[in-house]
């Protein structure tokens, strides 16, 4: 039986082609999105875009728990830019993008933030939601 060089060349070709291609194939597990004000993240890319209804459903959902629990929201007017489901049903976890406007926090008043005024807005943001979940809101796992 002759081997032709030939043969053995095309198979040799195809075999490191097919196994460089796999080796160097993108990760398709996160899409990269790109949102209003220069915001951009990475999401796992099976999640499902809640609509624009749903955005507003939920706006409506968080308002009637903020109101529950007693909590004062933000002055300035909120803008949902995104809303992610992993799952249908049960919701499970959720990616929620919103921007305030004027925000609460300036750039200014981060870049002279101290590590002491970021640990007190996170104990003030962790004592409003354990206010949340008291009056039927979400869970809180970890912060």
């Amino acid at each position: 039986m002759r081997v032709n060089i030939k043969h053995l060349f095309l198979a040799a070709f195809i075999a490191l082609t097919l196994l460089s291609h796999s080796a160097f194939a993108q990760d398709t597990s996160f899409r990269s999105v790109q949102l209003a004000y220069g915001i951009s993240l990475d999401v796992p890319s099976h999640w499902t875009v809640l609509s624009l209804e749903n955005r507003k459903n939920l706006r409506a959902a968080g308002q009637a728990m903020t109101d529950n629990a007693g909590i004062e929201g933000s002055s300035g007017r909120k803008e949902s830019l995104l809303a992610m489901n992993a799952t249908h049903n049960p919701t499970g976890a959720t990616i929620r993008v919103s921007v305030t406007s004027p925000p609460d926090y300036t750039q200014s008043d981060l870049a002279v933030a101290t590590p002491a005024d970021l640990q007190e807005v996170g104990t003030e943001m962790l004592k409003m939601f354990r206010q949340l979940e008291a009056s039927g809101g979400p869970k809180i796992i970890e912060m």
